[in-house]
């Protein structure tokens, strides 16, 4: 067996980090010993965890590193960021390190330096003599970028939970189900629009093309037309948007179908809600909790 000896720091207690990744060792086929864990004694105390993560090839412990990034984890041994050149335009080395939509850091000469903006699905170009990180779609990749590799010398930063005020946002992110107490999350969307306001925030809306289209329906519902019936899309644009968001902003994705949600988790959006219900009755009970017009409990 193979291994990589990975260290978890902060709130990866109550931030559920620590058992998400255990979890994904275990899913990629890993297995893993805890060598140490110091759990912090106050609330606001972070906790620290030591762990072994075995695979049955190099390969396999680097895919699970790789993945575990995202939570955060770091390789003990760390060494200076891997630094290879583009062989072409819009052309990436092979192995290039890519990026999730978490704060990243690499290491550059001993120095911990930000890649800029936040975005995922890119490689991290290097400009040593400016110690400047900067993520690169493939398309503005240039032949002879400095390219950042593999796992070493690269840190991730995951959002971490609140330990002053839990949220949906906190409680409801990582489960989708139609069975969710809808009225309950509306209401705490409606509260954190009301802190957002009040902070000078911006909320940014995007409307799938059912509610553009027709100002009424929602994506999947059969709309009628002069030609008979047909289905809008399959809800690409809610994860494309996803995609395009840094891991700080807060999202929340409505949908009837729960697999556009799934997607958008799957893809590893984080600090997102998925709420499956039509948009209609989203809006209006979102609206009446804005305007402090509580609706009555119910069973949902």
């Amino acid at each position: 067996m193979f291994s990589e000896q990975i260290e978890l720091r902060g709130h990866i207690i109550d931030s559920l980090i620590l058992p998400k990744v255990l979890d994904e060792i275990l899913t990629c086929g890993g297995s893993f010993t805890i060598r140490e864990v110091q759990i912090g004694k106050q609330r606001n105390d972070p906790s620290y965890a030591l762990i072994d993560v075995f695979g049955p090839s190099t390969s396999a412990v680097d895919d699970i590193v790789r993945r575990l990034r995202q939570h955060g984890a770091e390789v003990v041994e760390q060494t200076p960021v891997r630094l290879v050149e583009a062989p072409a335009d819009g052309v990436f080395p092979e192995d290039f390190y890519v990026t999730t939509n978490q704060q990243t850091f690499v290491n550059l000469s001993g120095k911990w330096i930000q890649a800029q903006p936040a975005t995922m699905d890119c490689g991290i170009a290097v400009d040593v003599e400016r110690q400047v990180a900067q993520t690169v779609k493939f398309s503005q990749a240039r032949r002879g970028m400095q390219i950042a590799m593999g796992h070493h010398g690269i840190r991730v930063m995951p959002v971490q939970r609140s330990t002053e005020r839990p949220s949906a946002f906190e409680f409801m992110a990582s489960n989708v189900s139609s069975e969710k107490p809808k009225s309950a999350i509306i209401r705490e969307i409606a509260a954190e629009f009301r802190r957002a306001k009040e902070g000078g925030g911006k909320i940014l809306v995007v409307a799938g093309p059912a509610v553009v289209h027709t100002g009424r329906g929602t994506k999947g519902d059969a709309l009628e037309t002069g030609r008979g019936d047909y289905r809008l899309d399959d809800g690409l644009h809610s994860i494309a948007v996803g995609n395009l968001l840094p891991a700080s902003v807060k999202t929340i994705c409505v949908d009837s179908n729960p697999s556009v949600i799934t997607k958008l988790t799957d893809r590893g959006t984080f600090q997102a809600i998925g709420l499956v219900t039509d948009i209609e009755p989203f809006l209006r009970e979102l609206k009446e909790f804005l305007a402090g017009e509580e609706l009555p409990r119910r069973n949902e």
